[in-house]
């Protein structure tokens, strides 16, 4: 059962990260290199997430591991992976252009990671005195 619904993540987006919006190479054949692909749960199970189809994502596995049981901003934690990620997928022969980066970022759900019903904070942290 387990295998079948890690199975249905993929099928959603199986050729791109969902870390870092870069292509996952279907040719890799090793559960060990780095770039495999593997599901992530988007809000960790030891953080509460739900173990749910649509708590998980295709991830690189180098991703994943980076990433562990935190829960990460979608757009500063791509450009953290990126500097690491670029290198290795263009030595396994993907040509990685600038455009194909940008467009990268606007890959994943950005929501994902907040949980449902909410949305991302703009500006500071609401205060009392705000009426936050």
């Amino acid at each position: 059962m387990r295998r079948k619904s890690n199975t249905r993540a993929f099928r959603s987006s199986p050729d791109w990260c969902h870390l870092c919006g870069l292509p996952i190479p279907q040719e890799i054949a090793s559960p060990r290199h780095p770039l495999f692909g593997t599901v992530d749960h988007t809000i960790p199970l030891s953080r509460g997430g739900p173990d749910v189809l649509s708590n998980r994502a295709p991830a690189h596995r180098f991703c994943n591991e980076q990433k562990g049981a935190r829960l990460v901003h979608p757009e500063e934690f791509a450009l953290e992976l990126r500097s690491s990620v670029v290198p290795l997928l263009e030595a396994f022969g993907y040509p990685i252009s600038r455009k194909l980066q940008s467009r990268a970022l606007a890959r994943y759900p950005q929501l994902a990671y907040l949980g449902p019903g909410t949305a991302p904070r703009a500006g500071p942290p609401s205060s009392p005195e705000m009426g936050g």
